[in-house]
């Protein structure tokens, strides 16, 4: 049979041709893609190329649904690593014969064994000269090669030690940057200079002197400083892709930490540092960082070109003006972002510095209050309320701090329902003002307003509880201590107080990077000069992670670290192991593990004076002392109706024992152990059945 002709193959429809469907066929363009949307000022410019597939993604997450943030498609994701090196990669020296190396006797003779065989069999040289050289070294462990000087005749590379360690293969980095290494970890752990001399001392080999690790700490210094600041550049380059996708504008927070608490009459405080970190995507990435420190370790310094950049007759309190100046000035020399809004705590500094900087570069910028910090005024100024009484519980300061809690966390929750519903700042204000002032009618049980301004009472329902009121009872206040109360929450959402925490930002993120730094930080001497490493090493952390952020940082110092080296596993696993620990930390189980610990490390005073933790085995208690105790729990009314027997049925003096697994609780067990009649009664009058239990009248069980 003849062969027919080959067949062709149909080509499949190319993309953007006619009757293909496009790749965002069944969406539309977001409304801030369209041509007519613009910027702060003026309309935006058009794209003209794909958006990055990362700036792709963060700006999809504020999309609505079936929505999409550009007309073009995502360029596609690389997998190359990013690099943020500064100038060329330090050259080590590997052929240095006065190394320390670890070589295995067996490998060494074999490499010599295999070039005088190579050397007899060619039969070219009469004199045999073999030389050993040092190609390249992993760890602690070294490649040689062996040639023949008289003819240079020479072998290939071997490595003289065993690489195979119980299936494994067991390397590290070149041995001449181990003290690199060494150094690099005083930035990333709590470990100081003494700490890893005493360590390396422990496993029997002698040390790096302290002036050379000292010296390693000042080069790594410059090189993280490098780093880091072309990573805050990249950053901010990012948070500018995103907001020309999304038009959400650039909002960003800011505080100020110090090595000291700030304390009246005397500072102790000689470092501090301010980050800014943007609000505008998931990631909160931060973007500039400022410095002030007095420290100065040389003696003979005239601090013109150091690390300090603060007078030692300055009050340290006010850097966190100067600090916040300089970071606005950096991001406005950049010109990169264009702020729009800056969140800080309740600082009245700021405030001014906020409106000087608008003024100046003649463009509106917003200050916000952190949300958290104006929740935790809130509940200090309620808990400090002259209350007349009467109180459930009879203790005055416990009820106080109780319905601190509870309009604290009644408050927001109206405001987060709020904010999600409405987004126009005046219908949020309107809203939130009624919602609040409504909360102490709530509270006592009056539910007449509450459909109308609240989002939150649950009135309405027939499985409605006053459990997250304290004692669980409405509250039954006289009309004075109401009055109090009311004027704390219409104090708190005055307008000109409520507008600065209308988007609900905070500045936790901040906070967060502050601990980072301080936890690290040894307060030593050591830190007067690498202060601002460390605070940049944070910074590169939070970005990268502590382990990759390692990486990062040893490759710019010239250690190139294969994947299948130990340091690189370890460091990939402890980021792994971090990012669990972030999951398990948002999931309810342990949100719920953490309250009730908390809630049992409140209540340690109480614990330690408590009847079960003061009694024994024959611990006898009277039944005065013992009314007293149930005074104190008398609201809940199980121990109410314990207490009322106690009072009716048994007679002052008597000996029982209380035993209370947890206080307080609603269950008691109370053992009798005398008992005496004070008259004697007629048999007749008063008769016990065989089994108590089956007497219908008898006493019901607490």
């Amino acid at each position: 049979m003849a062969a027919g002709r080959p067949r062709k193959r149909a080509k499949r429809p190319q993309e953007f041709t006619q009757h293909s469907q496009p790749w965002n066929y069944g969406v539309k363009v977001s409304k801030s893609d369209q041509p007519g949307s613009s910027l702060q000022s003026g309309s935006a410019p058009p794209l003209i190329k794909r958006p990055r597939f990362d700036v792709y993604q963060e700006s999809l997450s504020s999309c609505g649904p079936n929505e999409v943030p550009s007309k073009l498609r995502p360029e596609k994701e690389r997998q190359n690593k990013e690099k943020f090196f500064v100038g060329s990669r330090e050259a080590t020296c590997v052929n240095n014969l006065s190394e320390n190396v670890i070589i295995n006797i067996s490998k060494l003779n074999m490499i010599l064994e295999n070039l005088r065989l190579m050397h007899d069999r060619l039969g070219n040289c009469k004199r045999y000269c073999p030389q050993i050289n040092k190609s390249r070294t992993q760890g602690l462990c070294a490649f040689l090669t062996a040639t023949c000087t008289s003819c240079n005749l020479k072998e290939s590379e071997q490595a003289a030690f065993s690489e195979k360690c119980q299936g494994q293969t067991r390397r590290g980095p070149v041995t001449g940057n181990l003290n690199e290494m060494l150094a690099l970890s005083c930035y990333k752990t709590k470990v100081g200079v003494t700490d890893l001399r005493f360590i390396i001392s422990c496993l029997n080999i002698l040390p790096p002197s302290s002036g050379y690790l000292y010296k390693k700490l000042n080069e790594l210094s410059s090189t993280i400083i490098s780093v880091n600041e072309c990573l805050l550049v990249e950053n901010q380059k990012f948070v500018q892709e995103v907001n020309m996708l999304t038009y959400k504008g650039i909002h960003v927070q800011t505080d100020t930490a110090y090595n000291h608490r700030p304390q009246s009459g005397g500072e102790s405080a000689t470092q501090s540092v301010a980050i800014v970190m943007e609000h505008t995507t998931s990631r909160k990435l931060p973007l500039c960082v400022s410095i002030a420190n007095k420290l100065c370790s040389k003696k003979t310094c005239i601090h013109l070109n150091c690390k300090k950049n603060h007078r030692t007759e300055d009050s340290m309190s006010s850097t966190e003006t100067k600090l916040a100046k300089e970071n606005l000035n950096k991001l406005e020399m950049l010109n990169i972002l264009k702020i729009d809004s800056l969140t800080c705590d309740a600082s009245a500094q700021l405030e001014k510095t906020v409106r000087e900087h608008s003024a100046k570069v003649q463009r509106p910028i917003r200050q916000y209050t952190c949300y958290v910090h104006a929740m935790r005024t809130l509940q200090k100024h309620v808990r400090n309320v002259d209350l007349t009484g009467p109180f459930p519980g009879k203790d005055k300061h416990l009820f106080q701090q109780k319905l601190a809690t509870a309009i604290r966390r009644r408050v927001h929750f109206e405001l987060v329902r709020i904010q999600r519903l409405f987004s126009s700042e005046e219908v949020f204000l309107a809203k939130a003002k009624a919602a609040v002032q409504n909360i102490i009618q709530c509270f006592s049980n009056e539910h007449g307003n509450c459909r109308k301004h609240s989002l939150v009472c649950l009135a309405h329902l027939a499985s409605y509880s006053s459990k997250f009121l304290p004692y669980a009872k409405h509250l039954n206040l006289c009309s004075e201590d109401t009055e109090k109360l009311e004027s704390v929450l219409r104090n708190f959402v005055s307008d000109v107080k409520l507008s600065k925490i209308s988007r609900l930002l905070n500045t936790n993120k901040c906070e967060s990077l502050h601990s980072r730094i301080f936890t690290y930080a040894p307060k030593t001497s050591v830190w007067s000069r690498n202060f601002d490493a460390l605070c940049h090493s944070a910074l590169h952390s939070c970005v990268f992670g502590t382990g990759k952020s390692t990486l990062i940082l040893a490759e710019s110092r010239g250690i190139v670290c294969n994947q299948s080296e130990p340091v690189f596993q370890h460091m990939v696993e402890r980021d792994q192991r971090t990012a669990k620990d972030r999951e398990r930390k948002s999931s309810l189980p342990y949100k719920y593990t953490r309250y009730i610990k908390r809630k049992q490390k409140c209540n340690r005073t109480l614990i330690q004076n408590s009847v079960f933790a003061n009694s024994g085995k024959d611990f006898p208690m009277t039944v005065d002392v013992l009314l007293d105790v149930l005074e104190v729990i008398a609201p809940f009314k199980q121990f109410q109706k314990l207490r009322e027997f106690m009072m009716n049925k048994l007679p002052p003096g008597f000996p029982v024992k209380i035993e209370i697994p947890v206080f307080p609780t609603v269950t008691a067990k109370i053992t009798f152990n005398f008992f005496e009649w004070r008259t004697d009664l007629p048999d007749k009058l008063f008769t016990v059945p065989r089994n108590y239990r089956e007497d219908p009248n008898r006493f019901p069980d607490l």
